[in-house]
């Protein structure tokens, strides 16, 4: 493009700016793939040199004296830094809902309920009335202008 100022007229000019669009997404992703891979190789490399690292404190770790705390974690601080042993613990991944089928059944007790506002419902009725109860801000969406660019055509790029 010279000195002249492009300008879209009309639905061939509109295909050809959408068609540079395309391709410069397809840029863009190609270039994110390969430092992507960058990335990932890097990553590799660093963490295996950091795992070697983390090995030999462990084992200078094993020979040296240690603070143990009171929940049997063990510590020895060194001028570059602290090692730390935490011991091996139980935790526990739980489904909500079997949990509460379960506990509704052996232990009501231990289930906590709670009120929510069925927000659907509150919003059909600020339609309806244009009442706007305590605890709904309304907050305005700007309005938003997109470029769907569609996929490439049979033999286009």
């Amino acid at each position: 493009m010279d000195n002249e100022k492009f300008e879209v007229k009309d639905d061939l000019t509109a295909k050809w700016a959408a068609d540079k669009i395309r391709e410069k997404k397809a840029e863009l992703a190609q270039l994110k793939r390969w430092y992507d891979a960058q990335y990932a190789s890097a990553e590799a490399r660093t963490t295996s040199e950091i795992g070697y690292l983390e090995g030999l404190l462990f084992e200078y770790f094993q020979q040296v004296p240690r603070r143990k705390t009171k929940t049997g974690i063990e510590k020895y601080k060194f001028p570059g830094g602290e090692l730390v042993l935490t011991p091996a613990k139980v935790t526990y991944k739980h489904d909500d809902t079997a949990l509460t089928a379960w506990l509704d059944q052996h232990r009501p007790d231990l289930i906590k309920v709670s009120k929510s506002p069925m927000w659907s419902e509150v919003k059909k009725a600020i339609l309806d009335t244009g009442e706007i109860p305590d605890g709904v801000t309304p907050e305005e969406v700007a309005e938003k202008f997109e470029v769907k660019i569609s996929e490439a055509q049979d033999g286009e790029p």
